[in-house]
């Protein structure tokens, strides 16, 4: 199993008042499990491991700031260095191209269930001052309500995280990497 320095230092440095820099320390000791075994596309991706471990050291960085991500390891060859740069790159990219599927997904299914949210709202004022059914009107007022606040909860809220997430991925994408020998 890959081991991983557990005492992250986590350097976030303002570059000047608007752009903010991050750098996450990794120090590797034995690089045998730092790619996973499966990949969507010929590229090799990170192991979750690898990629729980720069998420976490990233959760206090703003998703907006510049990342650097400096691995220190003395069992990495320069043959890896490129190989590990291009398996964190494309992971991130993976995880992008989801998250923005997952997006468009809740988009649609907002809009959907706001126009039901709708009818049902139309059908309720139908019932209630056409048809003179109150009771089943105030029942079918409540669910159209229920449609409405589902789609605002999917759009305002959920969609918002993903978001969030899509940038921090992007920061990921576009962080420099660095390799530097581990200093005992």
């Amino acid at each position: 199993m890959t081991k991983y320095k557990t005492n992250i230092k986590e350097n976030i440095s303002t570059v000047d008042k608007k752009q903010k820099e991050a750098i996450i320390n990794m120090v590797v000791k034995d690089d045998e499990n730092f790619l996973s075994v499966f990949s969507e596309t010929e590229t090799p991706v990170i192991s979750n491991e690898v990629a729980d471990f720069i998420e976490t050291s990233a959760k206090a960085i703003p998703p907006n700031t510049k990342i650097t991500l400096k691995i220190k390891s003395d069992c990495i060859d320069d043959n890896e260095k490129l190989i590990y740069k291009r398996a964190i790159k494309e992971y991130y990219r993976e995880q992008c191209f989801a998250n923005k599927t997952e997006i468009n997904k809740n988009n649609l299914i907002a809009v959907l269930l706001m126009l039901a949210g709708v009818f049902v709202l139309a059908l309720a004022f139908l019932l209630e001052y056409k048809a003179s059914i109150s009771f089943w009107a105030e029942i079918i007022d409540i669910i159209a309500w229920v449609f409405v606040w589902e789609a605002v909860d999917i759009f305002c809220f959920r969609t918002r995280a993903l978001r969030i997430k899509t940038k921090q991925y992007l920061a990921f994408i576009t962080m420099d990497i660095e390799y530097l020998p581990f200093k005992k």
